[in-house]
């Protein structure tokens, strides 16, 4: 034995809390792009202003979008360790009825 064991239960219950994390980043993110759309082009329109959004704006694009994308990650990572915690409960079932099968097959021989 390699020490490894898994708790399916707990893992089944804390997959589906990865819904309400997405749901909950879903939110913020929708905070913080509203309350930038509300600020606007704060940094004005000459040439310090037009240089500054130049070199800003492409990073803030993508961080906004990175952090819509955790919602999406969040829920498919909840999804990943539901699959994990079913095929976890495959493999020892299947394992158990492999032992049951060679043990029935051994009392056979008795």
């Amino acid at each position: 034995m390699n020490g490894f064991r898994g708790d399916l239960r707990r893992l089944t219950e804390q997959s589906g809390a990865f819904e309400e994390h997405a749901a909950t980043a879903r939110g913020i993110a929708a905070e913080l792009r509203e309350a930038l759309e509300r600020t606007g082009d704060c940094w004005g329109t000459d040439e310090a202003g037009t240089r500054f959004a130049e070199l800003h704006l492409p990073g803030a694009r993508r961080a906004l979008d990175t952090v819509d994308e955790l919602s999406e990650r969040l829920g498919a990572l909840g999804g990943k360790f539901a699959h994990t915690a079913e095929e976890y409960d495959r493999a020892d079932e299947d394992a158990s009825a492999r032992l049951r099968a060679v043990d029935g097959a051994q009392r056979g021989r008795e």
